[in-house]
């Protein structure tokens, strides 16, 4: 992964990250609640029945340790890709920090800001050709 070129996408994929261990921890707890406390507050729906029809499925232990086990699984490598991307993204944080002046402000536009080159010459005064050397320079940090 070029870090350099995919901040703006790292930063979002952070946020979808967290949203899938919110919801796989959900997912956890409620299977856990039915485990422990029975189908009484948590309930399932059967599609292959008439609606209304006011059954209860009954999920049968087995299965929901099978599952509490997987999701437990799962939670794990989602949490290790969300530490993995966070670590990135820091990395990438502390590389612009050690710029500075034009350097800092060029690879601000085009790797937060996600600005074209041509636009990042606009906004600092300077040519594409300017821009793509100073990007290659910065790059190689």
């Amino acid at each position: 992964m070029n870090c350099i070129d995919n901040y703006k996408d790292l930063c979002t994929d952070i946020d979808v990250h967290k949203c899938i261990v919110q919801d796989i921890e959900h997912e956890l707890i409620q299977l856990k609640k039915l485990l422990l406390k029975g189908p009484q507050d948590i309930k399932g729906i059967d599609y292959s029945r008439e609606p209304g029809s006011g059954q209860v499925i009954h999920i049968s232990m087995d299965r929901i340790l099978d599952r509490i086990d997987r999701i437990e699984k799962r939670l794990e490598v989602e949490n290790g890709i969300l530490e993995q991307k966070k670590v990135a993204k820091k990395e990438i944080g502390e590389k612009l920090k050690n710029l500075i002046g034009l350097e800092h402000k060029i690879m601000y536009y085009r790797v937060v800001e996600g600005l074209t080159v041509e636009k990042v010459a606009e906004k600092v005064d300077r040519s594409e050709r300017q821009i793509y050397r100073i990007l290659k320079k910065c790059q190689g940090i």
